[in-house]
């Protein structure tokens, strides 16, 4: 349950299906969606049309009724739209990598789809490489409510597949990739949505028992700035990162919405003289 809900299934494929898979991985052509190489992000995401049998059957498992009804456990839905519902994944990609020295810093996730009509309840990572070391590092680092410090790191193991609720404080990330024999942390990603009428149900479900609630509020894909593994990993070196500061307007629009419950996409709504009144006026916010 700390620091939000998650969960994590060993052997999640057969032996045999599995070993299929990471050899079909070995010989398949690769085409890059987008590549991000910053002080915050460094991975590569693939598309989707160069993925064979064994690929397009476990993005398929990953997006079926069995996944969603171990999510529905925890919302309370049956709605459950996945990412493999969706014409295009979103504009997502199913297949990741993070190759040496890669790693991704503290983020929440976009909270919806489809300008609103569906919103981000949960994650499911699949790791696909065909190989781990401990010493290598790449685990799932799962943060606190903020972002700000590692709780929870889940180990990469081959044919692990993990799943976490997904709200506005379900900060996670990877941590930085060295593999000496060269191999790369292969995943597979999907996403999960219940439609905008059903958050606030969905959430006070996922809130019942805990001693703080999480929330949900409208967002894109936000990384905390500057320390991406959080305040005890800072370096100071990279601190002031030119690419550091790039990522601020996002978290704070982030921030913005989270705390006074709005519903900004972009700096201009931010900036207009009513809403600078009502950021101002402590009273009326409350």
């Amino acid at each position: 349950m700390d620091p939000f809900p998650y969960c994590v299934i060993d052997n999640f494929l057969s032996k045999e299906k599995f070993n299929k898979l990471t050899t079909e991985l070995e010989i398949t052509t690769k085409t890059v969606q987008k590549v991000f190489n910053t002080s915050l992000e460094n991975k590569l995401i693939f598309k989707d049309t160069d993925m064979k049998k064994n690929a397009k059957e476990l993005v398929y498992k990953m997006g079926s009724l069995e996944i969603k009804n171990v999510i529905s456990e925890i919302i309370q839905s049956k709605n459950i739209l996945s990412m493999r519902d969706v014409e295009d994944y979103g504009g997502y990609s199913p297949y990741h990598i993070t190759e040496n020295n890669g790693f991704l810093g503290s983020h929440v996730d976009h909270s919806s789809i489809k300008e609103g009509e569906f919103c981000h309840i949960a994650n499911t990572i699949f790791y696909a490489s065909n190989i781990w070391e401990k010493e290598w590092g790449g685990h799932t680092i799962l943060f606190s409510r903020n972002g700000f410090s590692q709780e929870v790191k889940i180990e990469p193991i081959p044919n692990r597949l993990i799943f976490f609720i997904h709200t506005a404080n379900s900060f996670h990330g990877v941590s930085r990739y060295y593999s000496d024999l060269k191999t790369q942390r292969r995943t597979f990603y999907h996403d999960y949505y219940v439609s905008r009428d059903e958050i606030k149900d969905v959430m006070e479900k996922v809130n019942l028992d805990r001693k703080r609630n999480l929330k949900y509020s409208l967002h894109g894909t936000t990384f905390v700035p500057f320390i991406p593994f959080g305040v005890k990993y800072i370096k100071f070196k990279k601190l002031f990162s030119l690419n550091n500061f790039k990522y601020l307007p996002t978290y704070f629009l982030y921030y913005l919405n989270r705390k006074t419950n709005s519903k900004h996409s972009n700096l201009r709504s931010v900036l207009s003289l009513k809403n600078i009144l009502f950021l101002l006026n402590p009273i009326k916010r409350k």
